[in-house]
């Protein structure tokens, strides 16, 4: 079916762009409440550990909840645990509105909220990777995943202009209002979603660890799948958790000004939204995959370029848009491949696991480079790290490339 007609269907289906729409909202708060956190934090700290600290308290506990939120997506229905972990996160936003009215949100009330996010995320994240299967039939699958990151990405452009306005004019306890308003939309809409005829088998009844064991031993036995997120792992670790510290950079070279910090992001999302065109446009899976290669190959350049230039505006700004093209254009054609190549009964822990290497592989890379930043400064641990990316990248191009397509 021809790409244009496969869009206009995609486009025509009202519930899934119902859903797109309300998740466009919610990734709008998202990011003007993560953007006002890590500027927040940075103005209480002036420490680019401590903002890698925070963004590690989110993901550190989803690392640990992750592999069993992906065994309940294989088991349950991933509309009414998304619409829970939705309602969660809502608590969790007007919470931090509600303590910093009071004057009481400091750092460590902070990092206390974000493990809590940290876990609602740990089972929010697999039912957003598999909700598009809920909506698309395989033939469409590629169209729906890069329109959901493209939603995703223009919300990440439009919440660090909205943050920087707030921050500007001293609001910051409207950007954790506008993120707790923001997850109403997606909540009706799921509350409304009848369990239907799309509904995934039921998993084996094992135990929740024979469950997780099973789905590892799945992926091992997926040689691409496996490949490509050791391959993730690597290039976020070292590359990609340069977006995780932006506002540290924006604090160490732009003296934390809020709208360097919206430049810098924004520049970041309108890569990331040319990154899900760009898989868009590509024909087939063996197109997608040398896209992901070479996208992954440009992140760590970007990243190389950001630590050697980062403390000009401009310079950092080209950088930034090039580690959000790569970034954003290798995952959706990650996820387009694995939703292609895995059993749909392992779809929920198979995504889990590329949640952790998407996200939580980020973070840990960005507390190793914040330590290493506070100790001897931001370029060198920065360049050590792109350059280790892009050896990794090199050996994966060798290894896999041959080994599935001539």
């Amino acid at each position: 079916m021809p790409l244009g007609q496969d869009i206009r269907q995609v486009i025509g289906d009202g519930r899934l762009m119902a859903y797109l729409a309300s998740g466009f909202c919610s990734n709008i708060g998202t990011w003007v409440q993560r953007l006002a956190v890590g500027w927040l934090v940075f103005d209480l700290t002036a420490s680019v550990a401590w903002v890698g600290v925070i963004a590690a308290c989110e993901v550190l506990p989803a690392l640990l909840v992750q592999p069993f939120g992906g065994v309940l997506i294989d088991r349950f229905h991933r509309t009414r645990v998304l619409a829970l972990g939705n309602m969660a996160a809502f608590v969790q936003a007007l919470g931090l509105m509600l303590l910093y009215l009071a004057g009481l949100l400091d750092t460590w009330l902070i990092v206390a909220a974000a493990v809590l996010l940290g876990l609602l995320e740990g089972i929010n994240q697999p039912a957003r990777l598999t909700m598009i299967a809920e909506f698309a039939d395989r033939d469409r699958l590629r169209v729906a995943i890069s329109l959901n990151s493209l939603s995703f990405n223009l919300a990440r452009f439009i919440g660090p202009l909205v943050a920087s306005l707030l921050l500007l004019s001293g609001h910051v306890t409207l950007a954790f209002a506008c993120n707790a308003a923001s997850f109403l939309p997606m909540i009706v809409l799921l509350l409304r979603l009848r369990p239907g005829a799309r509904r995934l088998a039921e998993g084996p009844p094992e135990s929740f660890g024979r469950a997780i064991l099973a789905g590892l031993v799945y992926v091992r036995g997926q040689p691409l799948v496996r490949d490509l997120l050791l391959l993730a792992v690597v290039v976020n670790i070292c590359c990609r958790a340069l977006l995780e510290l932006l506002p540290a950079i924006t604090g160490h070279w732009h003296a934390n000004d809020p709208a360097i910090l919206a430049l810098l992001t924004s520049a970041a999302a309108a890569g990331a939204m040319a990154g899900g065109l760009l898989i868009l446009t590509r024909s087939d899976m063996p197109a997608v995959l040398r896209a992901v290669l070479w996208l992954s190959l440009l992140i760590c350049l970007a990243a190389m370029a950001m630590g050697l230039a980062g403390q000009h505006r401009i310079a950092a700004a080209l950088a930034a848009f090039c580690m959000g093209l790569g970034a954003s254009g290798s995952a959706v054609g990650v996820q387009n491949i694995i939703h292609h190549a895995t059993n749909p009964l392992y779809l929920g822990r198979t995504m889990a696991l590329y949640g952790l290497a998407q996200r939580g592989a980020a973070v840990i890379g960005a507390v190793v480079i914040g330590i290493g930043a506070d100790l001897a400064g931001f370029r060198a641990p920065s360049l050590a790290a792109a350059a280790i990316g892009i050896v990794a990248v090199i050996i994966a191009m060798r290894k896999i490339l041959p080994s599935n397509f001539k």
